[in-house]
């Protein structure tokens, strides 16, 4: 079997989105690439997803699985209840509430032709520069500079997944991170596509956003004492404090976007107060420079300039061009 029709094992988990699990199913099944596989993983829905799914859902296509668990576990599980039950090549997702590009599957599994199971892919916009294809470093690298998974576009070989045990499911919030953050301590390398193919969070509230970012807080927190020795033993003491402080700024900022986009100013204010303000104006620096077209090709992430200790032990990451 050639590269561009190798099985791909989509994974969709899903708690209490009943409504919103249909979008995300269509967007997959309108997929150009049509060898797949679709794993959705209940994680003991209680409004009636189950009873949804096996009388509606499982009827669209042949290629969707559905598996519940028995109790709530949490994301890290249901990922890696897919992970076990894959039987494509490659592995990827899609969150219960989001939508895919129609080409989202073929572009990956064509630029993932010629790499080994040390590779990982990831699709974003981080740069402006339309001849930049993709950057390519360690992952190593990439959480160095402070660049985040993107959200649903990501990209792996299935063999690398179950090669570290898939995810750390003591984890609540920062689920990919803490997955970057194993494949970058075992030398795995990571292909950065410079599109965008995901519209995230379809037909989100502002009632649900207020209730996950005191969840999301409260689970960064338990995340930070996980990840404290693994980073400071890599990384050292000084990069875990800019890490935990920018993950931080990066949470709120989120919020805040979302407030704005969306013209829901109640707790904008709030998001505000909590915002760390010297990498808020690191962070308005550099995108005056990247407008302005004085700042280097590539977005930076906001403290890539605070560690400079750290940053003549990093590889220079490869720009791959058109």
């Amino acid at each position: 079997m050639t590269a561009e029709n190798e099985l791909v094992t989509v994974c969709v988990t899903t708690y209490n989105r009943r409504d919103l699990l249909p979008l995300t199913i269509k967007s997959i099944l309108s997929q150009t690439y049509s060898n797949f596989e679709i794993i959705i993983v209940d994680d003991y829905s209680t409004d009636g997803t189950k009873v949804f799914i096996e009388e509606s859902i499982l009827n669209l296509d042949k290629r969707i699985k559905y598996i519940r668990h028995s109790n709530n576990k949490g994301l890290a599980s249901a990922r890696n209840t897919a992970i076990n039950n894959a039987r494509g090549k490659y592995f990827t997702f899609c969150d219960d509430d989001d939508v895919w590009d129609k080409n989202f599957i073929s572009l990956f599994v064509r630029e993932i032709k010629g790499y080994n199971s040390k590779y990982s892919f990831c699709a974003s916009s981080i740069s402006d520069e339309n001849t930049i294809k993709a950057i390519c470093s360690s992952f190593k690298d990439f959480i160095v500079l402070g660049y985040t998974p993107p959200v649903a576009s990501q990209f792996y070989f299935t063999k690398s997944l179950k090669e570290i045990g898939g995810y750390d499911e003591n984890i609540t919030s920062g689920v990919d991170h803490d997955l970057w953050l194993t494949l970058g301590l075992k030398d795995y390398k990571l292909v950065w596509l410079n599109q965008n193919m995901v519209s995230i969070n379809q037909n989100e509230t502002e009632s649900r956003m207020t209730y996950n970012i005191d969840k999301r807080i409260n689970g960064i927190k338990k995340s930070m004492v996980i990840w404290k020795s693994k980073i400071q033993g890599d990384f050292g003491e000084s990069f875990f404090l800019f890490f935990e402080k920018n993950y931080q700024y990066n949470t709120y900022k989120k919020f805040i976007l979302f407030s704005l986009k969306n013209k829901t100013y109640s707790n904008l204010l709030f998001y505000w107060q909590k915002l760390p303000k010297k990498l808020l104006l690191l962070d308005v620096k550099r995108y005056l420079k990247t407008r302005l077209k004085i700042e280097e090709t590539l977005k930076h992430p906001t403290f890539t300039k605070c560690i400079k200790g750290l940053m003549k032990n990093i590889h220079k990451i490869e720009i791959i061009r058109e």
